[in-house]
């Protein structure tokens, strides 16, 4: 029931959003404030290498948001590329895994879309480690994270587009989808 009325809404709202921002934003404006949303998750990726035990990773997470908050101009930017410091994602869910945890059952979370047991008890416990939560009202977290979901649906359009185009079932293609890129991720 989740995945269709996400369909629905996709269809309806999502969607027509997405493409009208990458009608009139340019590519390289579209590409910086993806940057500078990347950038406002360093802190739940920081947590989550502490977590993991991962210090590299930690300090290298750590001095990335320092460098492009500042000389990125909030992720505008990304100026620590560019001295080396290379980006990588992690999230609860991972960490979870690399402590054993299982994947669960799949559930389709009404707009956050497919995903597992785990992950979905991981998203949650990354809001806790995400400053937007304790630093920002309601409503202003409420757009900045409206804003990122149209930014993080306009890079998907082809994709979702080509997925709806050649599945025999949309629920099964995304189901297969889900676990072959988080399984991807888990083993980077």
């Amino acid at each position: 029931v989740f995945f269709y009325a996400n369909g629905a809404l996709d269809f309806l709202i999502f969607e027509p959003l997405a493409r009208g921002y990458r009608f009139m934003t340019p590519e390289p404006a579209r590409h910086a404030l993806s940057r500078a949303f990347d950038n406002l998750a360093l802190p739940i990726i920081f947590a989550n290498d502490l977590l993991q035990l991962r210090f590299h990773h930690a300090a290298t997470t750590l001095s990335r948001f320092a460098i492009n908050s500042t000389g990125g101009v909030l992720g505008l930017f990304d100026v620590a590329a560019e001295l080396g410091l290379q980006p990588h994602d992690t999230d609860f869910g991972q960490t979870l895994y690399a402590y054993g945890v299982g994947d669960g059952v799949y559930l389709v979370l009404p707009l956050f879309g497919p995903t597992t047991a785990r992950d979905a008890a991981g998203l949650g416990v990354d809001s806790l480690f995400d400053p937007r939560t304790w630093l920002l009202g309601s409503s202003e977290r409420l757009a900045l994270y409206t804003g990122e979901g149209v930014v993080r649906r306009e890079e998907l359009i082809d994709a979702v587009n080509y997925l709806t185009e050649n599945a025999e079932s949309n629920y099964n293609a995304v189901r297969a989808w889900t676990f072959q890129q988080r399984n991807t991720e888990l083993h980077q």
